[in-house]
């Protein structure tokens, strides 16, 4: 096999993560901190006629739950900071990164990478103040101390002393963005490079993570790991990722705070002749087709087919044609992808605006599973599976015992998208789509669509 994967990799990576830290860790602080204790100090002098009467009448527990709700009405008029007052001097480490992995200023893949890493910035920014700025944890310390006989002075010099030396919180939040961005960047360029998988690797030191007492993440087992590329790594803990630091696909905090893994890519012997067997072949999977993407690009498209194990399905039920156009325009809005019953015929849009992509999650309000997709190449991807899935509902469903099974699931699941719940066809072709690419969230807030979708697969031999 050949692969990207020197013994320097890892090495390497770990010391522009830790650069990363040495460079802007310290100026976060800074502004943080300042933020954080004047917060501090609005919120004491607001509580502070109540906390030295819970002093002076020495109030029984649960005294901190009494103080939280004072914490959380005193904080609602202070202002709250954004990426902008906190980490002006991180704004900017989206655009060093993906010139760092090789992507140019006019690359239409700078301003996505861009995109995506001051959505996460953001993102981690609120979390982090909401953990900094925790009601019931600073009520839990005012009650410790308030239970050590000091006075309210006391108390306040204490809290703000301790609300001035967490600097390690910021390194870790700088340590985890700056893995996250790069590895996402990685992982666009090992996609554009060709490389059919990717490797995970760990820092291989005593500090990478392993499952002990009640922690169950575990990336020491992860080290070595490959899988095709496009296709999830699944950790010991069960959690799905891209890349190491990924968190599209629901990853909790436990599996990318902190993390320095990265991600490298592979070539297996003589798997680029099985991708251009499992490709789509005029005449074996479709009567036709054309494309505006360039040939490596296209292939990378149709290679959804093979995550979503339709290629056979395809193979037995050919599509008459299969085109990626550019932006198609019906009644006034722009299209991302059709299905012709009738004529058996499916494109999909290769110009979809950025806007129809990268969007957060939002149960039935979301407009569709490709709108989650990180990038616009899965983008085009997740539309290809739900216009395959009327394919599928087409050929196979309508007029089968199945077709009463997925008009039961449509009226008792939750669509997980706005699209899911305009009617069965639709319904279907969502839960189908976010079965291969948004597993874990169809089974959390749809358990119906699940089921249905594993049975309709079952039925159909499908993968």
């Amino acid at each position: 096999m050949a692969a990207r994967n020197s013994p320097r990799t890892s090495r390497r990576h770990l010391a522009e993560v830790e650069a990363a830290v040495a460079e802007y860790a310290k100026p976060l602080w800074e502004r943080v901190a300042a933020w954080r204790l004047r917060w501090l100090r609005l919120v004491l002098r607001r509580i502070r006629p109540d906390l030295e009467r819970l002093i002076s009448i020495r109030t029984p527990p649960p005294e901190a739950v009494l103080l939280e709700q004072l914490i959380r009405q005193a904080a609602v008029q202070i202002p709250q900071p954004d990426a902008t007052d906190l980490a002006p001097d991180l704004l900017d480490l989206g655009r060093k990164i993906a010139l760092q992995y090789g992507f140019l200023p006019n690359d239409p893949r700078t301003a996505t990478l861009e995109k995506e890493f001051k959505a996460l910035l953001q993102s981690d920014l609120s979390s982090y103040w909401r953990t900094l700025t925790d009601p019931a944890t600073l009520a839990r310390r005012l009650a410790e101390l308030r239970g050590e006989n000091k006075t309210t002075a006391q108390i306040i010099q204490a809290v703000q002393r301790e609300y001035g030396a967490e600097f390690y919180s910021a390194e870790r939040l700088v340590r985890t963005l700056y893995n996250s961005g790069a590895n996402r960047a990685q992982y666009e360029a090992l996609l554009a490079q060709g490389y059919t998988h990717l490797r995970w690797l760990t820092a291989r030191d005593n500090r990478v993570r392993a499952a002990h007492g009640s922690s169950r993440f575990d990336h020491r087992r992860m080290d070595g790991v490959t899988v095709p590329i496009g296709e999830p790594f699944v950790t010991p803990a069960g959690s799905r990722l891209r890349y190491p630091g990924d968190r599209s696909l629901g990853a909790p905090a436990g599996e990318v705070v902190n993390c320095r893994c990265t991600v490298v890519g592979v070539v297996l012997e003589g798997t680029m002749k099985g991708v251009e067997r499992e490709q789509i072949q005029i005449g074996v999977h479709v009567l036709a087709s054309s494309s505006v993407l360039s040939r490596s690009k296209t292939k990378q498209v149709f290679r959804a087919i093979n995550t979503a194990g339709l290629e056979g399905f395809l193979r037995e039920h050919p599509l008459a044609r299969l085109d990626v156009v550019r932006a198609q325009v019906v009644g006034g809005r722009q299209i991302n992808g059709e299905y012709d019953e009738q004529t058996q015929e499916l494109w999909v849009n290769a110009r979809r605006s950025e806007r129809t992509f990268a969007q957060p999650f939002k149960l039935g309000a979301t407009p569709t599973v490709s709108a989650l997709a990180p990038t616009l190449l899965e983008a085009i991807q997740r539309s290809l599976i739900h216009e395959l899935a009327h394919h599928v509902f087409s050929r196979k469903i309508f007029a089968t015992p199945l077709e009463g099974a997925v008009i039961e699931a449509a009226k008792l699941g939750t669509p997980l998208t706005f699209r899911a719940s305009v009617g069965t066809k639709e319904y279907f072709a969502e839960c189908f789509a976010a079965y291969t690419y948004e597993r874990d969230l169809l089974q959390k807030h749809d358990p119906v669509g699940y089921a249905m979708i594993r049975k309709v697969r079952e039925e159909l031999g499908l993968p």
